[in-house]
């Protein structure tokens, strides 16, 4: 979270959207400074009709379908990496390349 906020400081983002992923019921990475989004409908569809300037989280597939619909002038990054436990390096190595092979910026 430290990371994340410091980021979104340094890039000068002061208003900050917050959609948490369903595996984490606690929103951990959530603060109380952010306003919480509940879309109404699939994130996929409902990031098609919102415009981002950057779109920030761990290892989520939104991260890459934002990647994907959002222009290059959009951020899209990974943080927290050196902490996520992955079930095999393996997995660690294919989804690190899947990340970098469509652009999303990985963070340790």
């Amino acid at each position: 979270t430290a990371e994340i906020r410091a980021w979104l400081a340094d890039h000068g983002f002061d208003t900050i959207d917050y959609k948490g992923h369903p595996k984490d019921a606690q929103r951990e990475l959530s603060h109380p400074d952010y306003r919480v989004i509940i879309p109404a409908q699939a994130l996929e569809m409902f990031m098609a009709g919102t415009h981002y300037d950057a779109v920030l989280g761990v290892r989520s597939s939104a991260l890459l379908f934002a990647r994907q619909l959002y222009p290059a002038t959009t951020a899209v990054e990974a943080f927290g990496w050196s902490r996520v436990r992955f079930k095999s390096a393996a997995e660690k190595l294919d989804m690190a390349h899947t990340f970098a092979a469509v652009g999303v910026a990985i963070h340790p």
